[in-house]
């Protein structure tokens, strides 16, 4: 298995640069958000966001898929938009990496949405660095028309529940890139001219793609995978926090600066997730970064340690910005719970034994000491669970008891160690 150069961290330090300015989320409890506390999710399809032209000047009607947890009370949920990848030539919301990503964060709780977006359609690659710069100016306009989409949404009809407080965006390779253009790009005078022009082409840094600008779209966290920026100095010490997860090998988009090619064709230089993250810790912005030890781009994707790491790594950024704090179970709210965890140390296998609770839904993670979620298990209407090893090696263990119930989703939080 590949090693993390910088290891997974859970509780991320807010900084000194970013000021939240908005109220806790209602529905902060200490695990969700962050955990997996839902079994089921359900998915609306091909919702209409805006519409604008290609670079070929056709109609391109803007949709998204939007996910939420299945049986949800909360009146108002975070929302994570995620954008596909695919070099800004190809790509689809319906992708499995996107599907996946919206899958996961809907479990934790928050309303997800993979969204269509604009690629270059006029010749079969981007031949050069003004086209590739106006294809990622094209994607980021589109994404803010999502994110006004939602605010839009929770101020009338609130079909979707959302809390237009806290909108989150991301994706892998051209999705992460989006993200990062999108949120930290606010001020064109940081940009070079051509970038500059290519703005006002593209109708000013909210874009055209929906005219709802009675709404912001500003945009509260980003995750990227293998993703890049046009420059890294649009990131200043006010802006929003991030996360990023790199191969330092990717031959596709530089793990640093360098440069970056559609097909054969050079595009110009790119800045990857070395150089965004030592930007955002030189101005003050709070960021994580995970760098994997291989020569891949997104394979990780595959790997459901690497994934894990990804989505929990995000989803502890957002938490950190939701909730105004690490996540950690509030102790002050949890029933009285019996539980036990035995034997312990283990061999092959150990049992989590809960009492005192009925009619219950019950997730047992396992986490090993670098904080990636190695093992997942549900149950339903479960009170002797037995937690196998298969291939686990030796070490103490997180075991994360996630009870949920009528009155409510309750953390346990265990160690345990297998001999």
């Amino acid at each position: 298995m590949l090693k993390p150069i910088c290891s997974l961290i859970l509780v991320l330090s807010m900084g000194l640069g970013y000021v939240n300015v908005f109220s806790q989320n209602q529905n902060c409890n200490g695990t969700r958000y962050y955990a997996d506390i839902f079994s089921n999710y359900k998915v609306t399809y091909n919702v209409y966001y805006g519409q604008n032209t290609t670079v070929r000047g056709l109609p391109f009607e803007l949709k998204m898929d939007v996910y939420e947890p299945k049986n949800d009370p909360a009146p108002k949920r975070p929302v994570v938009i995620v954008i596909h990848g695919g070099g800004f030539t190809q790509g689809a919301k319906d992708d499995i990496k996107p599907v996946a990503l919206c899958e996961s964060f809907a479990k934790k709780g928050y309303v997800a949405a993979s969204i269509s977006y604009r690629t270059y359609d006029l010749y079969p690659v981007i031949p050069d660095s003004t086209a590739f710069a106006d294809a990622v100016i094209k994607a980021a306009s589109d994404l803010k028309a999502a994110v006004r989409f939602f605010r839009e949404d929770a101020a009338t009809i609130n079909r979707f529940k959302v809390d237009p407080d806290y909108i989150f965006a991301g994706g892998g390779s051209a999705g992460g890139s989006t993200a990062l253009q999108a949120t930290y790009l606010d001020d064109v005078t940081e940009a070079p001219a051509y970038i500059r022009q290519l703005v006002t082409d593209n109708g000013g840094l909210r874009g055209s793609s929906s005219d709802n600008f009675e709404y912001s779209d500003a945009i509260q966290g980003v995750f990227s995978a293998s993703g890049g920026i046009l420059r890294p100095n649009f990131i200043d010490s006010n802006d929003p926090p991030l996360m990023c997860i790199h191969a330092n090998g990717d031959g596709a988009v530089p793990y640093d600066v360098g440069p970056i090619y559609s097909d054969n064709f050079y595009v110009g230089t790119y800045y990857g997730s070395l150089a965004i993250y030592n930007r955002a810790q030189n101005v003050g912005v709070p960021s994580e970064l995970i760098t994997v030890n291989a020569n891949y781009h997104t394979n990780y994707f595959a790997d459901p340690v690497w994934y894990d790491s990804l989505v929990n790594t995000a989803a502890a950024t957002f938490y950190t910005v939701i909730c105004q704090g690490s996540p950690t179970p509030k102790t002050d709210v949890m029933p009285n719970i019996g539980h036990k965890v035995y034997p312990n140390p283990a061999d092959q296998s150990f049992i989590v034994e809960i009492s005192d609770v009925f009619e219950q839904d019950v997730i047992v993670n396992l986490y090993n000491q670098q904080g990636q979620k190695v093992r997942t298990t549900n149950f339903s209407w479960a009170n002797n669970i037995t937690i196998h090893r298969d291939g686990l090696s030796p070490g103490v263990y997180i075991v994360e008891t996630i009870v949920r119930d009528k009155f409510g989703v309750f953390p346990l939080y265990d160690k345990i160690l297998f001999k």
